[in-house]
């Protein structure tokens, strides 16, 4: 054997990071590190599973196996972080390879190794290692593996996966080795001759005088999901009996062998497939998994059969396993390896719960039975399992790969080293990392991490080692961080915070105790505030250090064609592009084909922009060549179509329309893969590079985030004693309302977004979000924010009655979260709360609207009172509406309008849009923070009034125009027709964000306001020189204000609006625009 020669070499460097090394002669174990690709947490039989898995339980009954091993939920970012010791985007791969990295998204997201870390093979290899590297390697080919440090390579360097029985596609490095292994094509199976060169480079290892290292990166069980058939034929009986029954069993099992130990482990119903295009998702976008005995038997015989194949390519892991182990055995070598096994991310649920044939994201599923279903698994085809088995895989956790839930992110993981730690019965429980292999690593083997790497400055291990926990020792409390393409998590002790991305309802920050709540059933959000905006912001000061968050990344960008193809299908669209090329030619970005879509593409140096409906193309081509670094702005709406060239005015063409169905070819990049989108001969590849795009469907500025996406330092209340004051009395609130000069405090409580409105009585009628009834918490935390996980909002619409806004009368809850179309359809609820109620008197019944959009509605009462029944006369047409809002012409049309800001007509009826919304933004646009340009009236809370004969288009933003930072204000801009065009944006007031303009019954004009801030509220007295421009600030108290407007039509035909109240009356130095 290999004595350790550097005896703690560089010792007190090694102090210094953190790592004890060997302090004694001891011999050098040799290292087997095994990654499974895809493969669940419980589907090991030594963790619960019912697949035929011998050898590796055999390692976890002679080892150490553990129950919290973290991955980065996807299987780059985890490679990146497992080879590193580091976050995936300190190692250059926080989301995924790319050999087209965006200059925005800063160092983390290189989509390669980068050179300012290390890895396991250049760590090892100073301290006498031979490092050997077999199968997926993921972390690009211009980091490859001899690049990084390895001796002997076999495998594959590109991309996640790849034909099993593909023989040519695997290959030997360094480059012009001779492949020891080379079956012929027709046998060959890449899992078999991965187990074989896992032996030979064994073998390699042991004819030198130095220890080995081997990494064993299986592919296998990655979709596409193949296997010999014999080999899958004994797995047949056991998946036909269905994913319910077996989840159950796997349940039981675990119970069974001790690694559920406790009531704090439940298992949760079947998983809900993530929000997709709905071929992708099989029909069940949004949804829960269906009920095995709910589908056909040609549908359960072919999953039955997709699953069997799955188990078979586990077991062939498993087979090479043995080989090794016997051999190590025959070697004398067993006692001194340390052989580690682990998988790189959570099942993987893409897309639907009956996978997907083909090449990933083309919503392409083939149903097979009979003979042709021992054809799954076989040469030729590229299949996956699907979502239902990946549940069962992952139970009993919540979710899949792409997710930071537990299912995505938790690893079995075993440990097997006879000389070094022994056997250990039971499980070790302590919070752990794959970062944590390279510490582990460098303390068994007494190898010392570098401070640089081809002097260049190395950044330190975020790992801890686990060969303490591993032979029995306590590990201290920890804190880590998660990310993955807008999932993040917090881990802090016993405590979890999670935000999920691809889900029916509005997302929102969830906080779990694992301690007690294993399996993230109970959200403790809203009864842990202050835990939760401390968990929060730590993960934000988190993702600015390891390089998550970059300071000069843009709020909204597209991060790589992996992800989906945006739902455009009726969507007005704005398409931004960055391209350097000297001579460009070919295609930027087109998504659709030879039906329906849209193209941006070069002619001979000259833009053009393609949109194509029905098969037929309407183009806008620039007269003039352009070359360097080219800006493309194309929009589409119902009316027009537009491009602009590195931001001049743009070329206008009347528009064919919006896209009217979602194109079955998905987004594309730097070609166009399909069919062809533009009127060109594909793929028509680009001549340049794309530096930066973005696809967007609200036609919002792409460099503003959504209306309701705020930055999670949004959600951070700083907490105050303070209490609010009480309403002013009668006699001061009817002195206000005569004299129409002053803001006048009318009602306590928490409310937001109050609107008040007259009904048929002639009485004023107030709505608003609000808690539930009877809440607490309304009195406990009044200043709550109500966003994030902190938030207050609840479940229902209450209403109140008052005949001179003085004495209010309250009606209760109108309308609950049961009332919703969404509940009534019987669609799952992720974020059952109503924010910004409307109540519309409709001159026979009222009218009710809401959002968040993902489960808004416009809901019609039976009559005059204002209460339910309610009925949904758009009957799930409406679409998802962010702050809807009503409004009815002199001539009877009602129009709803939503975001900031689009509107369109609906019948009489109310039942279905009688044109394509348009949408109605000022003339003009002012820079915003960046100096980009904003065309928008605000960001949300639009509201439509007419004065004078003319249109009055009312919107909400923070002063700054940055998300919540400043004060809320209300602007306007008024035309002659109501789709416009209208005048420039106007300001109306300060503090008066997302209030309601009414008209009390003497025709004097007033604004509800409210408190919408991160502090308590601050004092009126030398607000109007105060610049608010560090946080969200108002001198609004809980409840709701009014305040008084004057509203008029001056001598040149011109509406004014402006606050009378001095308070709010002008803008502060925070505003971002002047006026």
């Amino acid at each position: 054997m290999f004595k350790n020669i550097t005896h703690c070499l560089l010792a007190t460097t090694a102090a210094l990071i953190g790592i004890p090394c060997l302090t004694n002669a001891a011999e050098q174990p040799n290292v087997i590190l095994i990654l499974a690709d895809d493969l669940g947490y419980s589907d090991l039989g030594c963790y619960g599973g019912e697949m035929d898995t011998p050898n590796i339980n055999s390692l976890a009954s002679g080892g150490v196996k553990f129950t919290q091993l973290y991955n980065s939920a996807r299987c780059c970012p985890s490679r990146a972080s497992l080879m590193t010791g580091l976050y995936p985007s300190q190692a250059g791969i926080g989301d995924f390879t790319t050999g087209n990295p965006s200059p925005n998204r800063g160092p983390g997201y290189l989509g390669r190794l980068r050179d300012d870390c290390t890895t396991i093979a250049e760590v090892l290899k100073p301290a006498g290692y031979g490092c050997y590297y077999v199968g997926k390697w993921h972390m690009h080919p211009e980091t490859g593996p001899i690049k990084r440090g390895f001796d002997e390579f076999y495998g594959y360097t590109n991309d996640h996966s790849h034909d099993q029985y593909d023989a040519d596609y695997y290959f030997r490095l360094p480059e012009g080795r001779t492949k020891e292994f080379d079956p012929p094509a027709d046998e060959y199976y890449a899992t078999d001759v991965f187990n074989d060169y896992a032996l030979e480079f064994i073998r390699q290892g042991q004819q030198k005088d130095k220890p080995w290292f081997l990494f064993l990166g299986h592919s296998s069980p990655h979709f596409p999901v193949q296997a010999p058939a014999e080999r899958a034929d004994k797995y047949d009986d056991i998946y036909a009996r269905g994913w319910d029954v077996l989840r159950e069993e796997r349940f039981e099992r675990m119970k069974e062998i001790g690694l559920i130990d406790g009531e704090q482990w439940t298992l949760p119903p079947r998983e809900i497939v993530p929000v997709d295009r709905d071929d992708i998702a099989n029909g069940f976008s949004g949804q829960q998994n269906p009920a095995w005995d709910s589908l056909d038997p040609d549908r359960r015989a072919d999953l039955a059969r997709r699953m069997a194949i799955f188990a078979a390519m586990v077991e062939g892991v498993d087979n090479g396993v043995g080989r090794i182990v016997d051999h190590l055995k025959q070697t004398g070598d067993l006692d001194n390896t340390l052989i580690l096994f682990l998988s790189d991310n959570g099942a993987c649920y893409e897309w639907g719960p009956f996978g997907f044939d083909g090449q990933s994201r083309r919503g392409e599923t083939i149903l097979r039975s009979g003979d042709d279903l021992r054809q799954i698994g076989a040469r030729g085809t590229h299949q996956s399992y699907g979502s239902g088995w990946a549940n069962l895989g992952n139970t009993p956790f919540r979710m899949y790969k792409h997710f930071t839930h537990e299912g995505g992110i938790s690893t079995p993981f075993i440990a097997h080293w006879p000389s070094g730690i022994g056997k250990r019965e039971g499980w070790v429980r302590a919070p752990a990392h794959m970062m944590d292999i390279m510490p582990t690593l460098i303390e068994a083997t007494g190898a010392t991490y570098p401070e640089q790497r081809d002097d260049q400055r190395i950044t330190p291990l975020e790992g801890q080692s686990l060969l303490a926990a591993m032979k029995g020792e306590t590990m201290p409390p920890r804190a880590i961080g998660f990310d993955h393409q807008a999932a993040h998590a917090f881990r802090e002790g016993d405590w979890k915070a999670v935000y999920s991305k691809r889900m029916p309802e509005e997302l929102k920050w969830e906080l779990y105790n694992l301690a007690e709540d294993r399996c993230e059933r109970n959200d403790l959000a809203e009864e842990n505030p202050q835990r939760l905006a401390s968990m929060v912001g730590q993960w934000e000061q988190w993702a600015r250090r390891v390089g998550v968050t970059w300071e000069e990344a843009p709020l909204s960008e597209t991060s790589s064609t992996q992800d989906p193809s945006p739902l455009i299908a009726g969507k007005p669209l704005r398409i931004e592009v960055t391209v350097r090329s000297e001579q460009p030619s070919g295609v930027v970005i087109a998504q659709g084909g030879r039906e329906h879509g849209y193209a941006l593409h070069f002619i001979d140096g000259r833009p053009a922009f393609d949109v194509r409906v029905n098969g037929e193309v309407k183009r806008i081509l620039s007269d003039k060549p352009v070359s360097g670094n080219i800006k493309l702005h194309a929009t589409l709406s119902s009316d027009t179509m537009t491009l602009s060239i590195n931001d001049q005015a743009p070329m206008t063409e009347h528009s064919p329309g919006l896209i009217p169905v979602q194109p079955k070819d998905a987004l594309s990049v730097g070609a166009d893969e399909r069919t062809a989108a533009g009127d060109y001969s594909v793929p028509n590849p680009l001549n340049g590079q794309v530096i930066r795009h973005q696809v967007d469907t609200s036609l919002e500025s792409p460099t503003v985030k959504a209306a309701d996406d705020f930055p999670a330092s949004a959600f951070i209340q700083e907490m105050s004693d303070r209490k609010p004051g009480p309403v002013m009395d009668a006699a001061t609130i009817r002195a206000g309302l005569e004299s129409h000069d002053r803001a006048l405090y009318i009602k306590a409580g928490w409310i937001r977004d109050p609107y008040i409105t007259t009904g048929p009585d002639g009485d004023y009628y107030l709505t608003g979000t609000q808690p539930n009834s009877n809440d607490p918490r309304e009195n406990e935390d009044p200043y709550n924010i109500g966003l994030g996980g902190t938030t207050i909002v609840g479940k229902q619409v209450r209403a109140y009655r008052s005949k001179d806004l003085v004495d209010w009368e309250s009606l209760g809850a109108i309308f609950t979260i049961d009332d919703t179309h969404h509940a009534k359809s019987g669609k799952k609820l992720r974020n059952p709360v109503i924010w910004a109620p409307e109540v519309h008197w409709m001159g026979d019944r009222w009218a009710l609207v809401h959002c968040p959009r993902t489960h808004s509605s416009l809901a019609l009462s039976a009559g005059k009172t204002l209460a339910g029944p309610w009925t949904h006369p758009m009957d799930g047409e409406m679409g998802q509406r962010h702050d809807p809002s009503l409004f009815t012409d002199d001539d009877g049309t009602v129009y709803l309008l939503w975001q900031n800001t689009l509107i369109a007509p609906l019948s009489k009826d109310l039942t279905h849009y009688t044109a394509e919304p348009v949408r109605i933004d000022p003339a003009g646009t002012r820079p915003d923070p960046a100096g980009n340009p904003i065309g928008r009236i605000g960001h949300e809370g639009a509201t439509m009034i007419k004065v004078g004969g003319k249109y009055v288009h009312l919107g909400t933003a923070w002063s700054t125009d940055q998300g919540r930072k400043g004060s809320y204000n209300l602007y306007y801009c008024v035309a002659d027709k109501i789709t416009g065009p209208y005048g420039p944006r106007k300001f109306a007031g300060r503090f008066l964000g997302h209030g309601t303009p009414f008209q009390t019954k003497d025709g004097k004009w007033w604004c509800t306001a409210f408190f919408n801030a991160n502090v308590a509220p601050l004092p009126r007295e030398g607000i109007a020189t105060r610049d608010l421009g560090d946080n969200a600030q108002t001198i609004n108290e809980q409840g709701v204000t009014i305040v008084p407007l004057d509203v008029r039509v001056l001598d040149n035909g011109e509406v004014y609006i402006r606050a009378l109240d001095p308070a709010y009356a002008n803008p502060g130095p925070d505003e971002a625009q002047k006026f």
